[in-house]
């Protein structure tokens, strides 16, 4: 491998991991406000030090940049996979969609790994400070993200290597770069590499990848926005991710996606959903699925074709982007909560028990002994 690519592609895992060697072990101010993200088991704990690791990330994030636009030696030109005619509207459709796909897929690999001990760098960069700076923080460094991977995917190419390779040694790259925070965020953050090298190698796409990428990760800063103050490092997506308020008391509720009784941590009284949109869900989902399905067939015509293998391209990458969609809508729309179960406050049955009048006695004696 080139000297310029092999420092491109390291170029990241040494600046982030320069970043977390310097918040855990020197003692000056900067460090000190760092060292909060890596230690917090909780939401609550680590929003103190969101800002700051928002702008160290900016900041390791320029210097990767820097080095990938003015390392001496290093390819810029595209590699054989680029050259495909695709319009622009329909690459940000397809890269839309893709997204969504990506974020319905996440959740199961967050199932199969062990539980994450650690906050990764893009996950406390979405924790804390107002919404227009998270934003620009997250935009800025999975921009970059995107542009050192496509950058380094075509260097190694063009040094002679496979497409396999590239995307194999660039995707642990990307892992690496992450596994500071613990050896299951690197083997997911490796998968996530794994997964858009994929997709830009297959659609010669930049932009396809950057929107992807930038509708995952803004799908999963919402969900962590929503999310209760004791969301903890190992939390799936959608953990406590709705808040409403307690019909009895008006205090914060956190509505929790596992089958647990629902109590309100003020006052104690017993709550259920009363979600009048759920059959609006339930059937409007059919509607949302093939949505999803016809527009992606639609976008990816002029990269695959006008055949069956399109639709079943769109159709199967449709499916997780329905859960996804699905998930985003619970936490834009939250369902309102009512007091006591659903069996009975639901149904309005108010039942009391009461002993027999004489006449309906007899009449049952009679019964019995006829």
């Amino acid at each position: 491998m080139n000297p310029a690519s092999l420092t491109a592609l390291v170029s990241l895992p040494v600046g982030t991991w320069g970043l977390s060697l310097f918040s855990s072990h020197v003692s000056n101010r900067l460090a000190k406000s760092l060292r909060p993200g890596l230690t917090a088991s909780t939401k609550r704990g680590a929003e103190s030090a969101a800002q700051s690791w928002a702008l160290g990330s900016v900041a390791i994030h320029l210097a990767v940049l820097a080095a990938v636009i003015f390392l001496p030696g290093f390819h810029h030109h595209y590699s054989p996979a680029a050259k495909i005619p695709w319009p622009v509207p329909r690459q940000i459709i397809a890269g839309l969609i893709c997204g969504l796909a990506i974020g319905g897929v996440m959740p199961l690999i967050r199932q199969i790994l062990p539980k994450e001990k650690r906050f990764r760098m893009q996950t406390l960069i979405a924790l804390g400070g107002s919404v227009w700076f998270q934003s620009g923080a997250l935009a800025v460094t999975v921009l970059i993200q995107e542009y050192w991977r496509v950058m380094c995917l075509r260097s190694v190419i063009a040094d002679g290597h496979s497409g396999e390779f590239a995307l194999v040694a660039v995707s642990l790259a990307y892992g690496i770069a992450f596994a500071y925070s613990g050896l299951s965020g690197g083997i997911t953050e490796t998968f996530v590499g794994a997964v858009f090298a994929a997709l830009y190698l297959w659609s010669g796409s930049f932009v396809l990848v950057v929107v992807a990428r930038l509708v995952l990760q803004f799908q999963y800063a919402a969900i962590l926005w929503a999310s209760a103050p004791s969301f903890a490092p190992g939390d799936g997506f959608g953990y406590g991710s709705v808040r409403r308020r307690c019909p009895n008391c008006r205090g914060p509720v956190y509505l929790n996606l596992r089958p647990e009784p629902l109590r309100c941590k003020r006052c104690r009284a017993l709550l259920s959903p009363r979600d009048s949109r759920a059959s609006l869900f339930r059937w409007g989902g059919m509607f949302i699925q093939w949505a999803l399905t016809a527009a992606l067939f639609f976008a990816l015509i002029p990269l695959l074709g006008r055949h069956e293998k399109t639709f079943w391209v769109a159709f199967l990458s449709a499916l997780p982007a329905f859960f996804s969609v699905m998930l985003i809508l619970q936490v834009v729309f939250p369902p309102k909560l009512q007091l006591g179960l659903p069996d009975f406050v639901g149904l309005n049955l108010n039942i009391r028990l009461k002993s027999p009048e004489p006449e309906e006695r007899e009449l049952e004696t009679t019964h019995h002994h006829s």
